[in-house]
């Protein structure tokens, strides 16, 4: 029993401090102001760089560093495994209905982030078709009003454009010719609209073909002070992963849209010094 109001009295302590904690963080979240018809054009990039530790001299990136840059969402760092040392894309939100509680956009994807890649390599059959699809058609996802999360707004219907799109092109791929003659379109479209995981998959096709879209809500999700240049030091945990530091800016113009944000992260290692930078810009036309 007396373990027990010991382990209570410390949840309460900690729970107190975490409250105050949070209280106390400076700054305010961004108000958004979309209206119907607004459009965003944003292009993400992301690059890494390794370099020796003592002279700074560059090397080769190692590996098995993909599997440990778990500060940046994991999608994002699979298409870096996939194009090596870099890689861009660019997507356009356009708003098509506005409530007090949501954004409803269609997204749209001008670039995707796979490049010459994407052709004739067999483990990008999947993203080659999805991307197809966002560059034609797009997906609508709604956001709540502070960009703070999205989810995909009809399901169905993006899973029944996805297969329909499969089936129009499937003379530009042998392994999805030999399946779409095997299995009816409409067969394939009720066992894959029935799924659990529908939303899951959308997600994942979201990610892999506009990965700056997963950045919005990171960066709505906090508090902002005048200040635009924020530094954050991470000292190694329990793991022994090595410290990582932190440099990000941010900026949003007066009706809440992000401008820009740059995040440079530097990983520590034994025998190398890993610096990756990223970067969500929003395009203005002239």
């Amino acid at each position: 029993m007396k373990k027990i109001d010991q382990r209570r009295i410390a949840l309460a302590i900690v729970t107190f401090i975490c409250t105050i904690a949070c209280a106390q963080v400076p700054g305010d979240y961004i108000s958004t102001h979309f209206k119907k018809g607004d459009t965003l054009q944003y292009t993400y990039k992301l690059s890494i760089k390794a370099e020796d530790p003592t002279t700074r001299k560059p090397i080769e990136i190692p590996y098995d560093i993909y599997e440990n840059l778990s500060f940046s969402p994991a999608s994002s760092y699979y298409l870096l495994y996939e194009n090596r040392k870099s890689y861009e894309s660019t997507f356009t939100l356009t708003v098509r209905e506005v409530t007090p509680y949501t954004y409803t956009m269609r997204l749209l994807v001008q670039q995707n982030p796979y490049g010459d890649n994407i052709n004739g390599n067999p483990d990008l059959i999947t993203p080659k078709f999805t991307t197809g699809l966002l560059k034609e058609k797009g997906i609508l996802i709604t956001f709540n009003e502070n960009i703070s999360n999205y989810m995909p707004t009809n399901s169905n219907e993006t899973i029944n454009d996805l297969v329909d799109y499969l089936y129009a092109h499937r003379e530009e791929n042998e392994l999805i010719k030999k399946f779409t003659g095997v299995v009816p379109k409409e067969e394939f479209k009720q066992e894959f609209t029935q799924s659990e995981d529908v939303n899951s998959f959308i997600s994942l096709i979201i990610n892999l073909s506009a990965p700056g879209l997963s950045m919005l809500p990171e960066i709505y999700r906090r508090k902002y002070t005048p200040e635009v240049v924020h530094y954050k030091d991470i000292p190694s945990d329990k793991k022994g992963s090595h410290p990582l530091k932190i440099e990000e800016t941010t900026s949003f113009n007066s009706e809440g849209w992000l401008n820009e944000y740059n995040r440079t992260v530097t990983f520590k290692q034994p025998r190398s010094l890993i610096v990756s930078h990223e970067s969500l810009i929003r395009q203005v036309k002239q």
